[in-house]
């Protein structure tokens, strides 16, 4: 008895609805194309499967495994693979739009450090210390900061205020004024402990933070005929956490994940990796349907069996509409 089999050798009996439909929603978000076709036990598994191998990965590597960068010799070859898991991968390529790392002019292939920049108006939370005119001492320092940059983006001028307590008790207002630096509002994981260096005695090991951004302010006291600087604080302010998720990382930054996770950085990778590749087989499944296994084919008598009840069942539906009318 011969055999029919479909050249696609996919199963009639799962109904795909719109295959194409299928495939985006599962590409976006793994497992929505089954959800789509009705197929919940199918997406159940790629989604918790999919997504939770992609978030295990970003998890292993402290969130910073997921970023797009094609800069000189700094380029995430394996984004292409992670891409493919879809919308939670796709907020690095907006990241790559939004960051911007200057490039050292004299050499094409190395980066040089983004300048503190200002930028829009900052109004936010602020931690750190305090060091007075003639004193040695460094007290902490905490409150509300508020910096605004005077006469537009075109002015370098930069003032403000901070209205808090030091020492957690003593209430105080300052003056702030320039000089100031301020860290990159959209940044990865900055170095913060570089720039602290310059109120602390003893060296500070390296501090990478992905959710602070450094701020450095001199205060100022008017006088009669002038203004007098009194003293320096310098501490961080919150970033938000789309202006760290997911954005290149520094290369200081990524040498320094590798040191502290070594081969789980590595790991992390792999995880991600795996998600992405892993998607592109649930999409092809979304749109061609499970294949057939050896023997599950249908014969030729199943075949026309079936094509002539559906063909009866067609002529039996206008005869019973007729005679009901």
């Amino acid at each position: 008895m011969g055999l029919l089999i479909d050249k696609s050798m996919t199963d009639p009996r799962v109904k795909l609805k719109n295959p194409v439909v299928a495939a985006v929603l599962g590409y976006l978000i793994p497992g929505a194309g089954h959800w789509y076709q009705g197929r919940y036990f199918k997406a159940a598994i790629y989604t918790v499967c999919i997504l939770g191998t992609f978030f295990y990965g970003m998890h292993l590597g402290n969130w910073k495994t997921v970023y797009y960068k094609w800069t000189g010799r700094s380029k995430t070859i394996g984004f292409f693979a992670q891409i493919g898991v879809g919308l939670p991968a796709m907020g690095a390529l907006i990241q790559h739009k939004r960051y911007d790392a200057p490039q050292d002019p004299f050499h094409a292939n190395h980066r040089i450090e983004k300048e503190s920049s200002l930028g829009e108006k900052l109004e936010a939370p602020f931690k750190g210390r305090v060091r007075f005119a003639g004193e040695d001492a460094v007290r902490d320092i905490e409150g509300q900061l508020t910096l605004v940059q005077d006469g537009g983006e075109m002015s370098w001028e930069v003032n403000g205020s901070l209205k808090g307590t030091i020492d957690g008790k003593e209430p105080i207002e300052l003056e702030l004024g320039d000089p100031v630096e301020v860290g990159p509002q959209i940044f990865a994981s900055e170095n913060i402990s570089f720039q602290y260096l310059r109120l602390e005695e003893d060296p500070v090991q390296d501090q990478f933070a992905s959710d602070r951004r450094y701020v450095m302010c001199h205060v100022h006291e008017k006088g009669e005929a002038h203004e007098y600087e009194v003293a320096i604080i310098e501490g961080t302010v919150p970033r938000a956490f789309w202006d760290y998720y997911q954005v290149p990382i520094e290369d200081d930054a990524e040498q320094h994940l590798n040191r502290i996770l070594g081969k789980q950085m590595e790991l992390a990778l792999v995880f991600t990796w795996i998600a992405g590749l892993l998607n592109l087989l649930a999409v092809w499944d979304a749109y061609e349907g499970p294949a057939y296994g050896y023997g599950d084919e249908p014969t030729e008598e199943e075949a026309k069996k079936k094509q002539s009840e559906s063909h009866a069942s067609k002529t039996k539906e206008p005869e019973a509409a007729a005679a009901e009318a």
